[in-house]
């Protein structure tokens, strides 16, 4: 993977993040937590899930983007 998609994930990443900090910082607990009805999950399930899902990809592709070693 060459440098210039390398930083252009880096840079995504770092605009979805500071959206989700943006959306949360004005947010409660019991707002992040609310459980509004049957079939929709908190915000909080979404973050948590993010998080989840996000990190094996993302070392995945940083491992991808190291050199080869011999």
């Amino acid at each position: 993977m060459n440098e210039l998609l390398l930083d252009s994930l880096q840079r995504r990443m770092q605009a979805m993040h500071s959206l989700y900090f943006d959306a949360i910082d004005s947010m409660s607990v019991d707002q992040v937590n609310h459980f509004e009805r049957e079939g929709v999950v908190p915000i909080a399930f979404c973050l948590f899930h993010l998080d989840i899902v996000e990190s094996p990809v993302s070392s995945r592709v940083a491992l991808r983007s190291r050199p080869a070693v011999r």
